[in-house]
């Protein structure tokens, strides 16, 4: 299997031609596929994609063309160091005739891109996109952030409040951005908040129709309260387990007993074996969603939960009711604006889930929060501008090496 898919790459490398165009962006994750697909539907810049995994889904969905760099069973995080090598230096060949690429950060892979790209291609302006709204992100994500940045020439926070703020690789190490170009966007889903709000309010009923009858349930006027599962190590060991061990506890107890509690995975974890649903050795404590448009369950949940997703301010935006749970508190934008209680034991997560406030947002919150998040509504103006600059300083730079 592994000698096949060698072979596979190396005929990929032979005969892929590089792409022409001045900036060309890389994803494979969900997030900043979905991120992708809006900033170039929107803002007036030219820009090539190359896609594999969740990241292709995204952009697919929307309407967004781009060209594989990777179309397998195997998901890339499963590959070996020869494996992954051979595939970073196809995704280098295909953007060697660019002026920029931006790549997605947060992942073992897109460190590799970045090594590769400094080393046969140093003329490429290397950019990070940088998509969490937070400073520092638990699991893996600000660690392997902080080597890719050692690697690039600038960052791109689409969180603009990001841009002068101490950046952590984790809880006590910073990320060394000296000598890198930052810039902000101020870019966050707002079209989805607007379209989850109207589904949840127009309609919620048949939503919960649909879901009800896609999982064989009666619907009983439970309450359905969606958990938000992530794909990283600190999820799968430590958050993850302590949700499970909290919800079965007050279950057992005999509380929440009108409640459905749906699991949501994240698009990664059922591509990465399923470690979460293996945990749960068919506990009939919790539904195992089948619906993959997490909007969908958006539209129909009662109230939502999580430990660590840069989604949490869209759930709280949308007029969720919005707890976190998990073996810590985790301080992100949501908790630090007072708009979301942590719960990391069961009496705790019992307490704030009866007293969740079912009242809308008042504007001083919505504001508070956006501004947290760092919001613009230039932020396709922000883009144009960042990508001019780098072609720009791309052209003295190279003028210069020529010299």
């Amino acid at each position: 299997m592994k000698n096949k898919f060698l072979s596979t790459i190396i005929i990929a490398v032979a005969l892929c031609h590089s792409l022409s165009a001045k900036t060309i962006v890389i994803v494979s994750h969900p997030g900043p596929g979905r991120h992708w697909a809006d900033l170039l539907a929107k803002a007036e810049t030219e820009c090539t994609v190359i896609a594999a995994e969740e990241g292709a889904k995204e952009l697919s969905k929307r309407g967004i063309p781009f060209t594989y760099f990777y179309q397998d069973s195997r998901s890339i995080k499963s590959l070996d160091e020869k494996e992954a090598d051979q595939l970073a230096e196809t995704v280098v060949t295909m953007c060697k005739e660019s002026d920029c690429v931006i790549t997605e950060c947060g992942h073992s892979f897109a460190v590799r891109v970045e090594q590769k790209l400094e080393k046969i291609a140093p003329h490429i302006e290397r950019v990070v996109y940088y998509d969490n709204p937070e400073p520092f992100v638990p699991g893996g994500y600000s660690e392997y952030t902080s080597k890719q940045i050692h690697y690039a020439n600038a960052v791109l926070f689409a969180n603009k409040k990001l841009v002068g703020e101490t950046i952590l690789a984790n809880s006590s190490e910073v990320i060394n951005l000296i000598g890198k170009r930052t810039a902000g966007l101020g870019y966050y889903p707002l079209e989805e908040i607007e379209k989850i709000k109207q589904m949840r309010s127009r309609n919620q009923l048949e939503y919960r129709k649909a879901f009800f009858d896609l999982h064989g349930l009666k619907d009983n006027g439970q309450k359905i309260v969606v958990y938000f599962g992530g794909a990283n190590e600190e999820y799968y060991d430590h958050a993850f387990p302590a949700f499970c061990t909290i919800i079965k506890t007050l279950v057992h107890k005999g509380e929440l007993t009108n409640t459905l509690f749906v699991i949501q995975q994240h698009p990664r974890a059922r591509i990465e074996g399923n470690r979460d649903i293996a945990r749960l050795n068919g506990s009939p404590h919790f539904v195992v969603s089948k619906e993959k448009d997490s909007d969908a369950m958006l539209s129909l949940a009662d109230a939502v939960l999580y430990y660590q997703t840069s989604a949490a301010p869209k759930f709280v935006l949308s007029g969720i009711p919005t707890i976190q749970i998990g073996h810590a508190l985790y301080v992100d934008v949501a908790v630090s604006s007072g708009l979301v209680s942590n719960a990391t034991t069961s009496q705790t997560f019992l307490k704030i889930y009866n007293s969740l406030n079912l009242s809308p947002l008042t504007n001083d919150q919505l504001l508070m929060l956006q501004d947290k998040v760092g919001i613009s509504e230039h932020w396709p103006s922000h883009l144009n501008h960042f990508l001019e600059e780098v072609s720009r300083n791309r052209k003295i730079v190279n003028k210069h090496v020529e010299l």
